[in-house]
């Protein structure tokens, strides 16, 4: 009888630690940084600038914003590494597949943690 209790605790204690760690599995993202940098770099990156406060890149943030707000983080967050990496391949990506798996595949604003 004990030995039943202690196998239903042990069980719902392990079933409790697999659910936690799938929830914090859930938040994380695999795409680094914060979203506003990530919208920095992909707009300066369509611009061809390296000026943050250029018009055409507060306009493009201005876009993006409208167009991206109803996703959540990390979801805006891949999309805005898509569209950088769809933009480097070729020049220091060989294809948007490569470049979306690899971690380091980062632009100056989000590498910096600002501009």
């Amino acid at each position: 009888m004990v030995m039943r209790r202690f196998s239903r605790l042990a069980m719902h204690l392990l079933s409790l630690a697999l659910s936690t760690s799938t929830a914090i599995a859930q938040t994380r993202c695999e795409v680094q940084g914060e979203v506003a940098h990530w919208m920095y770099d992909a707009c300066m990156f369509d611009s061809g600038t390296d000026d943050g406060l250029a018009p055409e890149v507060e306009a493009c943030i201005a876009r993006a914003e409208r167009a991206l707000h109803r996703f959540k983080p990390c979801t805006k967050k891949r999309i805005l590494k898509e569209r950088v990496c769809r933009k480097a391949v070729g020049q220091v990506s060989k294809d948007v597949r490569y470049c979306m798996q690899d971690p380091g595949m980062k632009g100056p604003t989000v590498r910096n943690g600002g501009l």
